[in-house]
């Protein structure tokens, strides 16, 4: 590291220099320089925090502030950082940084969004059989042009390289020596981080692993999946002069067995992993269908921070205190007019289970009178598949016109009477490319959905998105927590993560406009009781509808 890089040289440094545009937009250019504070804190010995909190709403321009963190913490600490790395639990965010080329971040994500160079059939890299040292020597020259090896080497040499979040996990490398520079790590989207670190550890256990005796029993059903792993290898061997005849049978055997051999290798790996984790029965859950699950992150989140110099969590609701509680907090502006993103609590009753009945009919008149306001696209989040249908259902039933322009997200794809119906990227791909009015009843979209442009004024939240209590995970993670903390704390603040992030789904860019409705009066009493949870570009925003205004408006309608 540079001596002369202190908190001085950084409030005098020129962060123009590290961004790829001519200026910051609001908020962008402080956000940069308080994170190389912490950085510089951290790395002078004067904080023990490796880990720093971006809260950065929508439209901050998150990927400008990490790009330039990046950029400058190469330039700055060389005796400590040789490597950035952004990442993100998004495929999408990370096909959007390849395609901003002055960017300059090379990205990489897993085999399967890679197409075969050498088998064709439709094959993916995922498929290439040539993995064994056997099979190794008789690649073709085609080989040479594998473009996920390609990009698999620019991760592991580019000083600033992008990745999806399965991606850097399953790839992250230890430094040789404690005295050599590392990597330098940004998570972006990071609030869903701690779902994949427990996902990471997630496996179905075989009849053949003994609960009652789990660490042993794990031991000896990985000598079983390291005996299958070889037969599948063997059978590689036998077919692989085979490989390049055209014969389409071989082919699909060929597929076959690398498919089964990739599986293998991955509960081999997730088997590792529970071992190394699996020592108190607090710490996990094995459910009735056998599954193992870590009931919380933060263990495998320490183990992440001991082997990276640095990472930056960047969120518009982060969830980082799940994982730490030793993080600094950098919160940026949004750069948004409060009046173009208001959120208005305009309850028509609670929408728990026992009180469904009464209350979906005037969720649904009220949906229909919202879309008529503006009868573009109106996005609906129902929070689960069966209330989806039963919303739809009564908009139907209240008038039977909108069965033409009402969209169910259902499980699986289907078709009846002319209405509209789809699995997630299908019903996605409907409401997006519709061209006329609609209403979506969508499940699960309350992340991931950029929703920008004068077509998508309209957001509504029927439901809040509770955890369901009648998951056995669920269940235990609460107990932990009551038991530890005092409060179900993951709990509520997964909660009003959910809340927040639908909340965000429109006005995604400062001339957007949009209206975001919450109908269910479970939000009144939720609100008040855990406002701390809550984000203040989401306090600012949110609009209480009073009960004058209530009775004037339902004798209105």
């Amino acid at each position: 590291m540079d001596s002369t890089v202190d908190l001085e040289y950084i409030d005098k440094l020129d962060l123009n220099q590290f961004n790829i545009y001519p200026t910051y937009f609001k908020g962008q250019e402080e956000s940069v320089r308080n994170l190389l504070k912490n950085v510089c804190l951290n790395f002078t010995g004067q904080t023990e925090n490796k880990v720093s909190e971006l809260a950065s709403p929508t439209g901050s321009g998150k990927t400008i502030i990490n790009r330039a963190v990046g950029k400058a913490v190469l330039e700055l600490f060389p005796n400590r950082v040789n490597r950035v790395i952004y990442t993100t639990p998004l495929r999408n965010l990370v096909m959007q940084i390849a395609n901003e080329k002055e960017l300059e971040i090379p990205t990489v994500m897993g085999r399967a969004n890679y197409p075969c160079c050498t088998l064709g059939m439709g094959m993916n890299a995922d498929s290439c059989p040539y993995r064994t040292a056997y099979l190794i020597k008789m690649r073709p020259p085609e080989c040479k042009n594998c473009e996920y090896l390609r990009k698999k080497r620019l991760f592991q040499t580019e000083p600033i390289v992008g990745s999806t979040l399965d991606f850097f996990l399953y790839n992250r490398r230890r430094k040789s020596k404690e005295d050599q520079p590392g990597d330098f790590v940004i998570i972006d989207e990071s609030a869903s981080l701690e779902d994949k670190l427990l996902n990471q550890f997630g496996i179905k256990l075989p009849e053949c692993v003994n609960i009652d005796n789990l660490i042993p029993s794990l031991h000896d059903w990985m000598l079983i999946l390291q005996e299958e792993q070889l037969t599948y290898e063997e059978r590689l061997d036998s077919i692989g002069h085979l490989i390049n005849n055209g014969n389409k049978k071989i082919l699909k055997e060929i597929q076959d067995v690398t498919k089964a051999l990739n599986k293998v290798q991955r509960k081999q790996m997730t088997c590792t992993n529970v071992i190394s984790m699996a020592g108190n029965p607090d710490d996990y859950l094995i459910d009735s269908d056998r599954k193992f699950k870590l009931i919380r992150g933060k263990w495998p989140f320490n183990s992440l921070v001991k082997g990276l110099e640095y990472i930056v969590m960047s969120s518009g609701t982060p969830t980082t205190s799940l994982l730490t509680n030793h993080f600094d907090r950098v919160e940026a502006p949004h750069p948004i007019p409060r009046d173009r993103r208001l959120v208005y609590y305009s309850p028509e009753g609670k929408m728990s289970r026992s009180n469904q009945e009464k209350t979906i009919p005037l969720v649904a008149k009220r949906i229909i009178s919202i879309h008529q306001e503006y009868p573009k696209k109106t996005i609906v989040h129902a929070h689960s598949y069966e209330l989806a249908k039963k919303i739809r259902d009564a908009i139907v039933l209240i008038n039977p016109s909108f069965s033409k322009i009402v969209l169910l997200q259902e499980k699986k794809d289907a078709v009846t009477d002319g209405d509209f119906y789809g699995n997630r990227d299908v019903s996605l791909q409907k409401f997006l490319t519709y061209r006329g009015q609609m209403i979506w009843i969508s499940v699960g979209f309350d992340e991931g959905l950029s929703l920008f442009g004068d077509e998508y004024q309209r957001n509504i939240i029927a439901k809040v998105p509770y955890p369901s209590l009648g998951d056995q995970w669920v269940i235990k993670r609460n107990a932990v927590d009551l038991k530890e903390l005092g409060l179900d704390k993951w709990y509520r603040l997964a909660t009003a993560v959910n809340i927040q992030q639908a909340a965000g789904r429109c006005t995604r860019k400062p001339k957007d406009f949009s209206k975001t409705i919450i109908l269910d009066a479970n939000f009144g009493f939720f609100y008040s009781q855990n406002k701390s949870l809550f984000e203040q570009w989401f306090k600012d925003a949110l609009v209480w509808e009073t009960k004058k205004e209530r009775d004037i408006r339902r004798k209105v309608a």
